[in-house]
């Protein structure tokens, strides 16, 4: 009778066997989608990741091939004073005809040291001026300049000592794109008492080429020296004698 109870126990353990496995193969491959998500970082935002020793800004601060540009000796020497001459002042000058361009150009060079300078190719319209003056001398001129201050105007018609090329030695009281805002600000000033301002042509349309250059005081002194030999384009077409030139500030 032994026998066939051992039998029995045979058979209950085989058939319970495949559910054992079952559980088995189910575990592992749950154990292998969770290695899956773990070694793929999706489950990084939860801070289930492995640790990396990625470092993807060293792959965005590879240097490009493509963008390099080679630079001679001259234009290296030039980028290095421009890179030096960024705290510099800046002076300009200008509308200049292409024989003043060309010669400032060489005159420029030809300084110790050598500034950084920058040419520009502009075409100015038409501009009106609101002009007081002429003035006999200095004296008279600062007197007047004194009368305005004290009218306290607004910061556009701040007085300034300028040089027309037809009517002299006088001050302006703003520069404007049309004949009809210079008009309104005419009348806007007479209102406060300013009696013997005008309307005047700055220029003409004009175009020719502005000159920036950065520099020290010493550099300046040697700008003020090549103005001898600098000519402008004519003021207008009915004043074809130049404007005098002057080094002005880029900030004006």
């Amino acid at each position: 009778m032994a026998a066939p109870q051992a039998h029995n126990d045979t058979a209950d353990r085989a058939s319970a066997a495949p559910g054992w496995l079952k559980l088995v193969v189910l575990v592992l491959l749950l154990a292998n989608v969770l290695l899956l998500v773990w070694l793929q970082g999706w489950a990084r935002p939860w801070g289930f990741a492995p640790i990396t020793s990625s470092e993807p800004w060293r792959v965005q601060q590879q240097i490009q091939p493509d963008q390099l540009t080679l630079l001679s000796a001259e234009d290296l020497a030039r980028a290095e004073l421009k890179e030096a001459s960024r705290t510099l002042p800046c002076w300009q000058i200008g509308p200049l005809d292409q024989a003043s361009h060309s010669s400032l150009d060489q005159a420029l060079q030809a300084l110790s040291p050598a500034p950084y300078w920058q040419s520009q190719q502009v075409d100015e319209p038409e501009r009106w001026m609101l002009f007081m003056g002429p003035y006999a001398s200095p004296a008279v001129l600062e007197r007047k300049l004194t009368e305005l201050q004290a009218l306290k105007l607004n910061a556009r018609e701040v007085p300034r000592p300028v040089t027309h090329p037809k009517w002299g030695q006088g001050l302006s009281l703003g520069r404007f794109d049309t004949s009809e805002l210079a008009q309104q600000a005419l009348s806007d000033v007479s209102q406060r008492g300013v009696r013997t301002a005008r309307v005047l042509r700055d220029h003409g349309s004009r175009a020719g080429h502005m000159v920036s250059v950065w520099t020290g005081d010493v550099g300046r002194t040697q700008l003020d020296a090549l103005l001898p030999s600098l000519t402008s384009l004519p003021a207008s077409s009915t004043t074809p004698e130049a404007p005098r030139l002057s080094w002005q500030s880029c900030e004006r």
